[in-house]
């Protein structure tokens, strides 16, 4: 008889402890998502704020900034004389899902030359659903400020007129 319910016990238990185990990982996983996400926001903010600070420094070495509009004005640094940024994951916001390739980029770059725009406006953004659906987004603004912003948030809405894919 004891070793009868000493076997009961120990399916007893193994079962409360797979009960536990499941509760604690459903409570964990989706804080554990949450983080990620954020993290992957910083991530693209930075990869913003890298292509504002490469373009300065062309702008140092060569003495102007490319010409190009939209995305074509990060992309021009891949191009010749020589590339100024040849490493292909800092032109992809990491939440887009998109394939990091040569000659493409997840931003909108300035939709006008960037001597026209004033310092408080935006000179690139990620493009719409890179956060996804119904979501904002990072912007950038002239003066390398990088921000966070809601779909309904007045800046987004701003820079959906200063830049363009």
């Amino acid at each position: 008889m004891t070793m009868e319910k000493r076997a009961q016990f120990t399916l007893r238990g193994l079962v409360v402890v797979t009960i536990l185990i499941a509760v604690i990982v459903a409570l964990v996983v989706p804080s554990f998502v949450r983080a990620l996400r954020r993290f992957q926001r910083i991530e693209c903010s930075s990869a913003l704020r890298s292509l504002w600070q490469c373009q300065l420094n062309y702008s140092a070495q060569y003495g102007r900034m490319p010409e190009a509009l939209g995305s074509e004005f990060f992309l021009a640094l891949q191009r010749p004389p020589k590339p100024y940024l040849d490493r292909y994951e800092v032109y992809f916001c990491p939440d887009s899902n998109d394939e990091v390739v040569p000659g493409r980029t997840s931003y909108r770059g300035p939709a006008l030359p960037i001597g026209a725009l004033r310092d408080e406006d935006p000179v690139a953004a990620d493009k719409e659903g890179n956060h996804g659906a119904g979501e904002g987004g990072n912007v950038l603004m002239k003066t390398g400020d990088v921000g966070s912003y809601a779909l309904t948030d007045t800046v987004w809405i701003r820079a959906r007129t200063t830049t363009r894919e």
